[in-house]
């Protein structure tokens, strides 16, 4: 069965509850602590929650997103878990997903089997393969390379501490 949850600043009757759970749920203009659904498609709204098999967001934000297929354009999300997320003109905090393509996005975090993108630049990209020009501010040799040159500088900085106070 899908059902909205009012946020706290939500207005009488802009959220749907009870809906038949084949039915697709619709957030227009509106601001919900949750939805849950076969298929949600969101416009202008923000979300705390969505748990869909197929969620899509328009101009919309959400904190947390599950689903089977996640569908962005010129939205943000904070975490998405999904087998497949497409995401266009949006951004991301950090996104888990079995195959991602992203197009002119921002990220924190990508992880997936696969990744595509066109004019992204993720923090961090972990990935199996990856198509299109990728250039992430910091991959897995450049993390490796920071984490040694970081253990090394602690442990360095370890050392004198022990040797000063004695």
């Amino acid at each position: 069965m899908a059902t909205a949850t009012p946020g706290p600043e939500e207005t009488a009757g802009q959220a749907s509850a009870g809906l038949d759970a084949m039915a697709p749920q619709g957030l227009d203009r509106c601001s919900v602590s949750s939805a849950q659904a076969d298929t949600i498609n969101a416009r202008l709204s923000a979300t705390r929650h969505l748990q869909a098999q197929e969620a899509r967001l328009r101009l919309s934000a959400a904190s947390r997103v599950n689903a089977g297929r996640c569908a962005l354009q010129t939205s943000a999300a904070g975490v998405v878990y999904c087998q497949d997320a497409r995401a266009k003109n949006s951004a991301l905090g950090a996104t888990v997903a079995n195959a991602a393509t992203l197009s002119r996005c921002r990220a924190l975090l990508i992880a997936g089997r696969h990744v595509s993108l066109a004019d992204s630049r993720p923090l961090f990209l972990l990935a199996g393969s990856t198509d299109g020009q990728v250039r992430p501010m910091l991959d897995v040799r450049s993390a490796a390379a920071l984490g040694t040159m970081l253990g090394l500088m602690l442990g360095v900085a370890t050392l004198l501490r022990a040797m000063l106070r004695k």
